[in-house]
């Protein structure tokens, strides 16, 4: 998960019915720690980006919330994350 294009935390992207959110798995725990959600509603944009790690630029995809926050996601899938999030009717039209 990035913000500002800073890398903030590894872990796992999930998209319900109800929201995105993104967990860290705790080893120590043996359980995921929810990182970020953000309810479906408020999802009012999917855009496509890259962020730069090292000499490399990954593609990255961009949520938007109403209140402009923007976190990305580096994904191998972004077209399908899109799609469910959309199919979701998360984007305000």
């Amino acid at each position: 998960m990035y913000e500002e294009k800073q890398l903030k935390s590894m872990g796992v992207l999930f998209i319900t019915e109800r929201g995105v959110y993104f967990a860290e798995w705790n080893t120590r725990g043996y359980d995921y720690n929810i990182k970020y959600r953000i309810p479906i509603k408020d999802v009012v944009s999917v855009q496509d980006d890259s962020v730069s790690m090292i000499v490399l630029n990954i593609p990255s995809l961009v949520l938007t919330d109403r209140i402009g926050r923007k976190v990305s996601f580096t994904l191998d899938r972004r077209s399908a994350v899109r799609a469910l999030i959309e199919e979701r009717g998360a984007l305000s039209r």
